[in-house]
């Protein structure tokens, strides 16, 4: 009696990705749907915790890369390159491995290795553009989030414009909500690279003149305050759970 045919495996290499942040939920999220949006395939996911311990336990295989030292964690990425089992390799973190024995898709999400360059450090600097450079020259087919992404990719890397696709990030259901609320909400770390500052600066000079809704900033860096801003209120909330995110999200 024959065995039944293995399922093709598909590799995403997720080394440098971190829970609660913009990549890591869109990678998280991503992972958690694809079985059952391709189950005639089969995932193993390359991660370190703890990136690794808020994956799904059901439909994928895991490969815990190192937790801690970043020259570990490149290392991992590079050296412990995924077996030729693989159909299909996507790296969902820039960096790719140095032996490559299946087809590469590299996603990127933004330049800020060019484009806010002077808001990281040399050596990061350094290492995230060879890597890109790297990922780029290899993969087979480019993903990136939006047009403007895009645009720029076709500027630094015009060798790749017809391996380029724009693909949206997909979202959750929206939560139901009994109202809409009256605010303007960023989410994210507050980076300098994120330009808030410049949000700020222009949000207090409209309310200066007009009433407007509250800005509501949500991110990991900074405490909760509430402060009174002309004919408007800008509110700070760190680290908030996800139902609360959730909640805020919906009721934009």
């Amino acid at each position: 009696m024959r065995s039944a045919p293995s399922r093709p495996r598909v590799g995403l290499l997720c080394g440098g990705l971190r829970p609660r942040t913009g990549t890591g939920e869109h990678a998280r999220t991503l992972i958690t749907h694809l079985p059952e949006a391709a189950p005639d395939l089969e995932f193993v996911v390359f991660a370190r915790p703890p990136f690794s311990e808020t994956l799904p336990r059901a439909g994928i295989s895991r490969v815990t890369l190192p937790r801690r030292g970043p020259l570990l964690r490149v290392l991992a990425e590079h050296l412990r390159a995924p077996g030729p089992e693989l159909a299909l390799l996507h790296a969902l973190a820039l960096a790719s491995p140095l032996r490559l024995s299946a087809p590469l898709v590299a996603t990127l999400h933004d330049l800020c290795m060019w484009q806010a360059a002077s808001h990281l450090g040399r050596t990061r600097r350094q290492y995230l553009r060879w890597a890109v450079r790297r990922s780029v020259h290899h993969a087979t087919t480019v993903l990136v989030d939006s047009e403007t992404i895009a645009e720029e990719v076709r500027i630094l890397f015009p060798h790749a414009a017809d391996r380029l696709r724009v693909v949206p990030l997909g979202v959750d259901a929206p939560t139901t909500v009994e109202a809409r609320g009256n605010h303007v909400l960023l989410v994210g770390a507050d980076d300098p690279r994120k330009q808030t500052d410049l949000l700020v600066a222009a949000y207090t000079t409209c309310a200066a003149h007009r009433p407007m809704p509250d800005l509501v900033l949500v991110g990991r860096s900074g405490g909760d305050s509430d402060t009174a801003c002309g004919q408007g209120r800008l509110v700070r909330r760190g680290d908030v759970n996800n139902a609360a995110l959730h909640a805020l999200v919906a009721a934009d």
